[in-house]
């Protein structure tokens, strides 16, 4: 059971809730050096600066590269381990081939990890096995014996919930959250200690997951706080008032709200939920990800060009992570091609190129569901694309806002090409689609980037009622002719039935769902649009299928332009966007939902420095999850739409919670979101 409760926690963070057809398995590849055979080939020949299968295993949910000395392992669907490359000590499962083979003895596995020259697996009922060299005691067996070349039980080792091998040590969490280690263990003063059977690491508790690292170690709290002991001389510990060592574990300060974490040869890396990704320690080769490289980080820091990160890892002198589309990046150490970049080997360049010390994508022929980097190569595991990742990957509509300046027509691609990009970037490449709405509004139609315009000025609607909603806002009042051209005179309500009739014909009649993104007066088009389908409102479909909606600076409870329309006469848009007006108190203090398959969720950003709609309208509903973002920081009304070239950290806070300083832009928040729900 807790390895299908793990499969199903990876589909939901991999795909998100509604990721139907999931299939969380697939082939190995692997890059880099192969003097050990680590590339799982049957031999020890060059190695490969591009991903190539590792044997023929498939229905891999996990792997593993090991910290240093060339061995891999991979975790099967089914709770069974293989191994290959180097096993002198049997760390690879007493594989003489060369090849993936099945470790004999483990069955049920729900983890593995692969340290130095060790292995560790943790069963279904909360077990640990370990095989492999047992110098310094690493295996826990209570003494500093020879290799154990088949994998044998941690005696009276029981409920454990989570494991890491690092390179001299290995590390577990317990059921009451509270963690033991054993191996060599750095003790204050930089030496090392001996504990051939686990010891309580003293002061955690509330863990949720641990890494071992060469000479340091990390555990990620339930509450999103990381902590750290062990050697600090290369700043991994990311406490810069540590001199040498601590056996006591430290907090990290400057990250939080993180997810995953990765401790490696002498850096430390932590993702945040939001999907933000920060390093700290030596950085010896560029491991940081902000083009240094042999310039320490005391501290955390974010790496700059990487965002929508899911998970990270670290070994050697070079890092890997995979965003939340299954797209593998990678940089640091490049000699032995374990970037797969494609270079020729050995690439024996220095300094390393800059190309190296930022991360760039690793073309893989699988969306990667898990990634390792060991010393000198790389392995990842996934599945074959299906529709990107989902089985029908939904459209998402983007609805600007209002436009007074001459025509009243918004340039579509301007407008939105660098968020549609980045959330192509990110994997969404489902159909995109703009929506035009003004007379003057400039279509665009990309098909390389699979977007067209709906156009609510053009063609008739699935049904074409001759009531208030038709006959308000048109400059051409005939009854129900193709002519329909909108302007800052057309009531919003009126443009709300128009998208109403094009969702309905266009996507829910035929089965499909949809998301919105909209900014300023868009979000209230779409949010007039379902508040009328699920009044029941007889102008407008029966139903809508909406599974979210993403509102930037939308002034739900009216916005500062419009106050001077109490003492001047407004254009109609203007005037209902005024505080108290009727077509805002009609649409209540709630969000609406979708009557149909789930209902739909809310996202609503805002930002303090936006001078056009109030922070508190912006987020004001009741009924939806809200990002704010603190003042002081440049986010004013049309940049909660943009997509920044370089990611930074801003201030803002989730659902009311406390400030954080670790969340992206507002488009990249909401790309992250939209992958993960």
């Amino acid at each position: 059971m807790r390895r299908q409760l793990l499969i199903a926690a990876s589909c939901l963070m991999l795909m998100g809730a509604e990721g139907g057809g999931c299939v969380l398995s697939g082939p190995v590849y692997g890059w880099g050096e192969n003097d050990q055979g680590q590339l799982g080939r049957g031999d020890t020949s060059f190695g490969s600066s591009r991903p190539a299968r590792v044997g023929d295993i498939t229905g891999v949910v996990q792997v593993s590269a090991s910290h240093v000395y060339g061995h891999g392992l991979a975790l099967t669907k089914d709770g069974e381990v293989y191994g290959w490359g180097r096993n002198d000590y049997g760390q690879a499962g007493n594989n003489t081939s060369g090849e993936p083979r099945l470790i004999a003895g483990l069955e049920d596995i729900v983890a593995i990890d692969a340290g130095g020259l060790h292995s560790m697996a943790l069963d279904e009922s909360g077990r640990v096995w370990m095989w492999g060299d047992n110098r310094g005691g690493v295996l826990g067996i209570g003494s500093t014996a020879s290799a154990i070349r088949t994998p044998a039980l941690v005696a009276g080792l029981i409920g454990i919930r989570a494991i890491s091998a690092g390179q001299y040590n290995s590390v577990a969490v317990r059921a009451d959250g509270t963690v033991i280690e054993w191996g060599s263990r750095v003790v204050a003063g930089g030496g090392s200690a001996v504990s051939t059977t686990p010891v309580v690491v003293p002061g955690l508790t509330e863990v949720a997951s641990v890494s071992g690292g060469a000479y340091h170690n990390l555990a990620l709290k339930t509450d999103g706080s990381v902590w750290a002991w062990g050697y600090n001389g290369d700043f991994a510990l990311g406490v810069p008032s540590i001199e040498l060592a601590t056996t006591t574990p430290v907090r990290v300060s400057g990250v939080s709200s993180v997810s995953r974490i990765a401790a490696s040869w002498a850096d430390s890396f932590a993702v945040t939920e939001s999907g933000s990704l920060y390093a700290w320690g030596r950085n010896q080769m560029g491991e940081h990800g902000d083009g240094s490289f042999d310039e320490p980080h005391d501290t955390p820091r974010r790496v700059p060009t990487i965002s929508g990160v899911r998970d990270v890892s670290a070994a050697g002198i070079h890092v890997l992570a995979v965003n939340h589309a299954g797209h593998v990046y990678a940089w640091g150490f490049n000699y032995h091609g374990e970037l797969g970049d494609g270079v020729g080997l050995p690439n024996n360049v220095w300094p390393p190129p800059a190309h190296e010390l930022i991360p760039r994508r690793v073309y893989l022929p699988v969306h990667a569901l898990s990634i390792s980097a060991g010393t000198g190569f790389s392995l990842a595991s996934g599945m074959t694309p299906l529709v990107n990742l989902i089985k029908e990957q939904e459209p998402v509509l983007w609805i600007h806002g209002y436009e007074g300046s001459g025509c009243s027509g918004i340039n579509l691609q301007s407008k939105w090409r660098a968020a549609i990009e980045h959330f192509r970037d990110q994997g969404w490449t489902a159909p995109h689609y703009v929506v035009s709405y003004y007379e003057c509004d400039e279509p665009w139609l990309d098909t390389d980037m699979n977007v067209s315009t709906i156009d609510l000025n053009g063609g008739e609607p699935d049904k074409c009622a001759h009531d208030e909603y038709h006959a308000s806002g048109h400059i051409d009042d005939t009854e129900c002719t193709t002519l329909r051209a909108h302007t800052t005179q057309t009531k919003i309500d009126h443009l709300a039935y128009h998208l109403a009739w094009e969702l309905y014909g266009r996507f829910t009649r035929q089965g499909k769902r949809v998301r919105i993104m909209a900014h300023s007066m868009g979000g209230l088009i779409a949010r007039s649009a379902l508040l009328q389908v699920e009044k029941g409102n007889p102008s407008f479909p029966p139903s809508l299928s909406v599974s979210a909606v993403g509102t930037f600076g939308t002034p739900h409870e009216g916005g500062n332009f419009a106050a001077f329309c109490n003492f001047l006469p407004c254009v109609t848009q203007v005037e209902q966007m005024k505080p108290g007006d009727g077509f805002l108190n009609d649409l209540g203090d709630r969000l609406p939902s979708s009557a149909r398959i789930g209902g739909t969720r809310w996202w609503l950003y805002g930002s303090e420095d936006d001078n056009m709609v109030p922070l508190g309208s912006a987020v004001g509903p009741a009924g939806g999850g809200t990002v704010e973002y603190e003042s002081g920081q440049a986010i004013e009304h049309d940049d909660l739409f943009d997509v920044p070239e370089t990611a930074e950290d801003y201030t803002c806070r989730v659902n009311g919670g406390d400030w954080r300083d670790d969340c992206p832009d507002p488009m990249r928040y909401a790309a992250s979101v939209t992958l993960q729900q």
